[in-house]
């Protein structure tokens, strides 16, 4: 990657070098993790976990990322820089759109216009790259963030709201157990082998005491003790999770007849959980990625075509929190 300047004042980009990227890369996992945090996506314990995986994927190579630009941001008169700024630039699904996925200025140079200059120079780059349409997330909470992109000329494309409801916590249920007990899988490895076996999972749903099946395929995520899918934006699954969140759901793997003992060998794991659908385009992608990777024998080129562009944004998808779990086995 070349150099890149176009000075507006004193303000200009270079490339991120190597011992930059490394202090950058660490400094970035731990805010974006807080920001998530905050906004509520996932939880303090595991946080940190989910952010250097969602770096590790869109950055696997570092600064040598095909599509990707890091910049520092200076200051002629300044020797360190005062901030810096990452540009992607995806030709994907109809026109090439940039994405703006960070922009840091350092504490002591805040609200001296260095963020503004910043965004019109990365503007400059992304036109040079061939890009035709500059886009970013921010964080809802984050209002300075977005008065400065207002100013700089952005507009809102989606709005995600939440309200919370602190609801009650749920009456105690009734305690189950095998009866079979020798047929409980000890361990959690046990059940997140058989999870991450297989490709689809059936779920059962309930909406005003009618039941409803559904077998999807799915990705987890063992860090936040997630399963993902995706759906058609309407009809009789999501009417039964829009009216009864809570499903039941079970993975299995068919180990075939015991051909003589009129019997069948099987592993199961069990799990109640609480369906969510997912608006936060940062989970969105990363849910998708996971997708592709439990689905895919090749899932790289695969994540490259379809999590390029914008059109991976319209995709419904849903989160089931897993609330309880088990696992049983016949062999």
């Amino acid at each position: 990657m070349t150099g890149y300047e176009r000075t507006m004042g004193v303000t200009f980009l270079t490339p991120m070098t190597e011992e930059e990227f490394v202090a950058w890369r660490a400094q970035t996992v731990k805010g974006y993790a807080a920001e998530k945090v905050r906004a509520g996506n996932w939880k303090p314990e595991n946080a940190l976990e989910l952010a250097e995986r969602d770096t590790r994927e869109l950055l696997p190579n570092g600064l040598s990322t095909p599509g990707h630009y890091l910049f520092s941001i200076r200051e002629e008169s300044l020797p360190e820089p005062v901030g810096t700024i990452w540009l992607a630039v995806n030709a994907g699904w109809g026109k090439p759109i940039a994405f703006i996925y960070d922009l840091q200025i350092a504490e002591p140079y805040r609200r001296r216009g260095y963020a503004t200059q910043a965004l019109a120079l990365v503007e400059d780059r992304a036109r040079e790259l061939g890009a035709e349409t500059l886009a970013l997330h921010v964080f809802g909470h984050n209002t300075a963030a977005l008065a400065l992109y207002e100013k700089a000329g952005f507009r809102a494309t989606n709005i995600n709201m939440v309200k919370d409801l602190h609801l009650p916590a749920p009456a105690p249920e009734a305690a189950y157990h095998l009866r079979r007990a020798d047929r409980a899988m000890p361990s959690r490895e046990e059940m997140l082998a058989v999870i991450a076996g297989q490709n689809h999972m059936t779920l059962a749903l309930c909406k005003e005491g009618e039941p409803y099946l559904a077998t999807v395929s799915y990705g987890f995520d063992p860090a936040a003790d997630c399963f993902y899918f995706h759906c058609a934006p309407e009809g009789k699954k999501i009417d039964f999770l829009r009216a009864n969140p809570i499903v039941w759901g079970q993975v299995m793997v068919d180990d075939g007849y015991l051909a003589g003992k009129c019997d069948h060998a099987y592993r199961t794991v069990q799990f109640r959980g609480r369906a969510e659908f997912v608006a936060d385009l940062e989970e969105k992608r990363s849910a998708l990625a996971l997708m592709v990777d439990q689905l895919e024998p090749d899932p790289a080129p695969v994540k490259a075509r379809l999590l390029a562009g914008e059109r991976w944004h319209k995709v419904t998808l849903v989160r089931v929190r897993v609330l309880e779990m088990s696992g049983k086995r016949n062999e």
